[in-house]
C-alpha cells in the first residue's frame, strides 16, 4: 500500500471503543462506495473529510451516547454536514442491532429522509417527540404512499401566528389531520399546506376573540374552515354568531356557498334557519326580528313541522312582513287582523295554498303553546283554528258568522258559523264548535231568504239544519226552475211568478219529486218529512202565506220502520272478548271499551254516548245507584237521564282517569269532552267521532271471526236484553220504556227488539233449552173427544192419545209421541217448571240436580213452542 492511500485509512487509535470505530470505518466506506465521485483526488478528498468528521464527533466517545437524550445533545451542537453523519451512523447501529433504543428506533421508519442532506435536527426532534407517530406508522396506506414523508413532516414550524394558545391549537388540528382516516392520503397531502396558509390569514394578525365572521371568506374552502373552527370551539369558546354559522356546515356545499357568503356578511346570523329532512335540505332567512318572543316561536315551529319545501322557506321569510300594520314580535298579541293580514298577502302569492297551510298550522302551534284566545276582542272562538280549510273558505267568500238566534239574519250568503255548544246537538258535536253553510247556490232570492231564516231561527241543531238545508235546496230549485220554464211538471198547468209564495200545485210537484228519486223509501219519507216541518215553520213565524191541503200533500203514506238485529249471545261473547282484549293496548282503545258498553247498557245511541261530557254521571236520591245525564237527540237544550250499571260508572271513572293528562293539554271546549284522544298533526288533542268507532267495531268484529256489525246493532241488542228482562222480572210496559228510553212499548217491539220465544223464554227461566227433542204432538186445540179428564197426563200438561198407559210418570208422557198439548194447558206446564226449580235447589247430588235441569229444559221448550203457536194464532 502506498503512502498516499494509507493517509485514507481511518486512525483506529483515536477512539476510545473499539465497535465504534469498526461501525465508522464500515459507514464511510458504505458511503464512499456508494458515491460516484469524479476523479480519485475527489474520493480521497472525500475519504479524509469524513475521517475527520468522524473522528471529531466521536473520537472521545464511546456507545453509551447512543441513546436518544445523550444524542440530542450532540445534534444541537452540530453543524450541518456533521448531523448527516450522525444519522448516517446511528441508523447503521441501528440496522445492524449493535444498539437499540425505542426512541432512535423511529429513525428507520423514515431513514431515507435523514441518510441525505435535507437531514435536520428540526426533523430528528419532531420524530421522537411526536405523539402521532405510533398511530401513524400502523396506517399501512399512507406508509406505502409516496406522501409518507411529507405529510409526516409537514409541521408549523415556519407560521407565524399572533399568540402561543393559538399556535398550539393550530399544530393540535396540523396533527390530527395527519392520521384522520376521513381523508384520504392525497388529499391530506393537499389539505395540510393549504390548512397553514389558512392559519395564517385568519391568525396572523389577530387573537381567536378577535375573529369576525366576515374574516371567514378568505378561502373558499368551507368545509376546512368551519372543521378547523369547531376544533378551536371544543379549547377556546369561539363567538356564539360563529359557533351557530358552524351549525349549517353540511348545508354550505355546492349551491350552499352563496348562503355562507350571505351569512358571513350578514348582520344578525341567528335569523336564518335550517331545513332538513330526508329528501332536501337547505338555509332560510326569517325576516322576523331576532330576540323577541315570536322569533322563538317560528324557530320551534320550523324545527318541529315537516314542511321542507321552497314555499316555506317564503312563508318563514315573510311572515312578519305579511302581518302589515298589525305586525307584532310578541306571540301572544297575535289576532285575528294580524291572521287575515297575512292570509292577505300569501292569497297574492302562486301556490296560495301551501301558505294557508303553513299559516293554519303556525296559528294552530302557537294556541297549543300558549292556549290563549288571540280572537277574543274579535269574539270569535279560537276553537275555529281547529277548522281544517279555513282560510280556505275565507278566500273563496265565507264570512265568519258569530251564531245567536236573537240577531238579525246575516245578509251574507257563505256562513263559516261560530256558536256555543248549546247549539250544536247533543249526538254530534264538533270539535270546532263551528260549521260552513253556503245558500249561494238557492237560485231564487225570495227562497234564499226563507231557508236563510229557517236555519238561523228554527230550535233545532245547526248540524241537522244544515242538512235539511241541502233537502230545502234541492225542492226549491226544483221549483225555482218550473217557474223559469226550464221544466215542465203536470202538477203545474199554470206558472207562479218568480217572487210569489209556494202554491198547492207546487207542493204537490214537490212531493212528487221526492217520491220518483232512485233512492230508499227512509230517505223518501225523511225528505218529505222535512219539507212538511219547513213549511209549518215558516206559517208559525209568519214568514209566508201556506196555501191551504199543503200538510196533507207533504204526507208519505207508506212511512218505513227499521229492521232491528240484534247481536247473538255466542257472537257477543266473542265479540266482547276481543274488545276487552284490546283495550290494554291503548287509551283509545280503552275508550272504545267504554263506549261499547255504555251502549250495551243504555238506550243510548253511540253518537249519543260520545257527546257524552265529562261530568255526566250523577248519583240518584239512592246511595250507590246512577244515571247518565245527556241531551236528547237533534236537542239543543232537553236533557235526559239514563240509569246506568255500577260496572259502567266504573268504566267511566276510569275513561276520566286516563284522558286527565289529555284533559290539561287540550283546548277549553275539549276539556269538559269524556272521549278525548291524541292526535297527530296540527290538532294535538281531539274527541272520537261516531265514524272512529263504527270502523274500530267493525275490526273487532273481524278479529272475533264473526258477522260485521254497526253501532245500530248494539242499540238493538241493548233492547232486546231490556225485553228480556221485562219478561224475567215481569215488568209492567212502563217499567219497560224506563229501560228503553221510549214511552211507547211497540217502538221497542217494532223498531229494535230482535228476540224469538225462545229466548224470551231462557231468559225467563235462566236456562239454555239446547237441543230437546220434542216427541208428543202440539196443536192449536186438541179435540174434544181426546182433551177429557180421564185423558189428562204429566199434571195437567197434556192429554194422551194411547187407548191404554204402559207408564205413568209424566216425563215418559211428554217423551211418548202419543202425548199432545194445546197453548190453555200453559199454566200447568208453568207450575211444573216452578216445581222443578224447587227440586233443582233441593237436590243432593250432582247426579239428581242434572236429571232435574233436564226435565226443566224439555218443560220450557214444550213452553216455548206452545207460546209460538199462540202468538202465530
Amino acid at each position: 500500500m502506498t503512502r498516499k492511500a494509507q493517509s485514507c485509512e481511518l486512525n483506529m487509535t483515536a477512539f476510545r471503543n473499539n465497535t465504534l470505530a469498526d461501525a465508522i470505518d464500515k459507514v464511510i466506506r458504505n458511503e464512499l462506495a456508494s458515491t460516484s465521485y469524479g476523479v480519485r483526488r475527489s474520493l480521497g478528498a472525500r475519504h479524509r473529510k469524513l475521517n475527520q468528521l468522524y473522528t471529531a464527533l466521536f473520537g472521545e466517545k464511546d456507545m453509551t451516547i447512543f441513546d436518544y437524550y445523550h444524542l440530542d445533545s450532540v445534534l444541537k451542537a452540530c453543524s450541518g454536514a456533521e448531523i448527516l453523519c450522525v444519522f448516517r451512523l446511528v441508523v447503521y447501529l441501528l440496522e445492524e442491532r449493535i444498539i437499540e433504543d425505542d426512541k432512535l428506533s423511529r429513525l428507520l421508519s423514515f431513514k431515507h429522509r435523514f441518510l441525505t442532506s435535507g437531514a435536520s435536527y428540526a426533523d430528528f426532534a419532531y420524530l421522537m417527540t411526536s405523539e402521532i407517530y405510533d398511530q401513524y406508522i400502523c396506517d399501512e396506506e399512507i406508509m406505502h404512499s409516496i406522501y409518507a414523508e411529507k405529510i409526516f413532516f409537514s409541521t408549523c414550524a415556519d407560521l407565524t401566528l399572533h399568540d402561543s394558545e393559538i399556535m398550539r391549537i393550530t399544530e393540535e388540528w396540523c396533527e390530527h389531520i395527519k392520521v384522520d382516516e376521513n381523508y384520504t392520503v392525497s388529499v391530506r397531502s393537499a389539505q395540510l399546506p393549504s390548512f397553514h396558509t389558512l392559519a395564517e390569514k385568519l391568525f396572523g394578525t389577530k387573537g381567536i376573540d378577535e375573529l369576525k365572521r366576515a374574516d371567514l371568506l378568505c378561502t373558499d374552502k368551507h368545509s376546512m374552515i368551519i372543521a378547523f373552527l369547531e376544533f378551536i370551539d371544543a379549547q377556546h369558546r369561539l363567538a356564539e354568531d360563529i359557533r351557530y354559522l358552524c351549525t349549517f356546515k353540511d348545508l354550505f356545499a355546492g349551491s350552499g356557498n352563496t348562503k355562507y357568503q350571505e351569512m358571513c356578511l350578514a348582520d344578525n346570523v341567528f335569523q336564518y334557519v335550517a331545513l332538513r329532512n330526508s329528501k332536501q335540505n337547505r338555509i332560510c332567512k326569517l325576516d322576523i326580528p331576532s330576540n323577541t318572543l315570536l322569533f322563538e316561536d317560528m324557530l320551534d315551529f320550523v324545527s318541529t313541522s315537516p314542511y321542507r319545501c321552497q314555499t316555506f322557506t317564503v312563508f318563514i321569510g315573510n311572515f312578519y312582513e305579511s302581518m302589515g300594520e298589525y305586525a307584532t314580535t310578541d306571540t301572544t298579541n297575535l289576532s285575528f287582523d294580524t291572521l287575515m293580514a297575512s292570509n292577505q298577502y300569501f292569497r297574492g302569492i302562486s301556490d296560495a295554498k301551501d301558505y294557508q297551510q303553513y299559516l293554519f298550522a303556525f296559528y294552530n302551534y302557537c294556541y297549543d303553546k300558549y292556549r290563549v284566545n288571540f280572537f277574543e276582542k274579535d269574539g270569535i272562538d279560537i276553537a275555529i283554528l281547529s277548522k281544517r280549510g279555513l282560510l280556505h273558505l275565507i278566500n273563496d267568500g265565507y264570512e265568519i258568522v258569530k251564531y245567536n238566534p236573537s240577531d238579525d239574519v246575516p245578509t251574507d250568503d257563505r256562513w263559516i258559523v261560530c256558536y256555543k255548544t248549546e247549539y250544536d246537538a247533543s249526538t254530534e258535536h264538533s270539535s270546532t264548535n263551528t260549521i260552513t253553510m253556503d245558500f249561494s247556490n238557492i237560485e231564487n232570492d225570495l227562497f234564499r231568504e226563507w231557508v236563510k231564516e229557517y236555519v238561523w231561527r228554527s230550535n233545532k241543531a245547526l248540524k241537522s239544519k244544515r242538512t235539511v238545508a241541502n233537502i230545502l235546496t234541492e225542492a226549491l230549485n226544483y221549483v225555482h226552475a218550473i217557474r223559469m220554464k226550464r221544466i215542465l211538471s203536470i202538477f203545474c198547468r199554470e206558472t207562479a211568478p218568480v217572487d210569489s209564495p209556494l202554491t198547492t200545485s207546487e207542493i204537490a210537484a214537490i212531493r212528487e219529486y221526492y217520491l220518483n228519486q232512485e233512492t230508499t223509501d227512509v230517505t223518501k219519507h225523511s225528505k218529505i218529512y222535512n219539507f212538511r216541518a219547513f213549511m209549518q215553520f215558516l206559517e208559525d213565524y209568519d214568514i209566508t202565506t201556506v196555501p191551504g191541503g199543503v200538510y196533507y200533500h207533504l204526507y208519505h203514506h207508506n212511512e218505513p220502520n227499521n229492521e232491528a238485529k240484534a247481536i247473538p249471545q255466542d257472537e257477543l261473547s266473542l265479540l266482547t272478548s276481543v274488545i276487552t282484549r284490546n283495550a290494554e293496548e291503548s287509551i283509545k282503545n280503552e275508550l272504545y271499551a267504554v263506549i261499547y258498553a255504555i251502549a250495551l247498557d243504555t238506550s243510548f245511541r253511540v253518537s249519543k254516548i260520545i257527546s257524552l261530557q265529562k261530568d255526566c254521571v250523577h248519583e240518584t236520591a239512592k246511595r250507590g245507584e246512577y244515571v247518565i245525564v245527556a241531551r236528547d237527540k237533534d236537542a239543543t237544550i232537553d236533557e235526559t237521564q239514563e240509569p246506568i250499571t255500577k260496572e259502567t260508572k266504573r268504566m267511566i271513572d276510569r275513561a276520566i282517569d286516563i284522558t286527565e293528562n289529555l284533559r290539561k293539554q287540550a283546548p277549553p271546549h275539549l276539556k269538559k269532552m269524556l272521549f278525548i284522544v291524541p292526535q297527530n298533526g296540527t290538532v294535538p288533542i281531539r274527541t272520537i267521532n261516531r265514524n272512529n268507532f263504527c270502523i274500530y267495531l267493525k275490526k273487532c268484529c273481524e278479529q272475533a271471526g264473526i258477522s260485521d256489525y254497526t253501532s245500530a246493532n248494539l242499540r238493538d241488542t241493548h233492547m232486546t236484553r231490556a225485553k228480556e228482562y221485562q219478561i224475567k222480572n215481569k215488568l209492567s210496559e212502563v217499567e219497560l220504556s224506563v229501560l228503553t228510553g221510549h214511552k211507547t212499548p211497540n217502538v221497542d217491539m217494532e223498531h229494535y227488539v230482535d228476540m224469538d220465544i225462545s229466548t224470551m223464554m231462557e231468559a225467563l227461566h235462566g236456562i239454555i233449552i239446547g237441543n230437546v227433542d220434542i216427541r208428543g204432538k202440539i196443536v192449536k186445540m186438541v179435540p174434544d173427544i181426546i182433551a177429557t179428564k180421564e185423558n189428562e197426563v204429566s199434571n195437567g200438561c197434556g192429554y194422551c192419545q194411547s187407548e191404554c198407559c204402559k207408564n205413568f210418570t209424566y216425563l215418559d208422557c211428554i217423551m211418548c209421541k202419543d202425548f199432545v198439548t194445546m197453548p190453555s194447558r200453559l199454566p200447568f206446564f208453568e207450575e211444573q217448571i216452578r216445581h222443578m226449580d224447587m227440586a233443582i235447589k233441593r237436590a243432593k247430588t250432582p247426579h239428581d240436580k242434572e236429571d232435574y235441569v233436564n226435565i226443566k229444559r224439555l218443560l220450557v221448550a214444550y213452553e216455548s213452542a206452545l207460546k209460538t203457536i199462540e202468538v202465530k194464532d
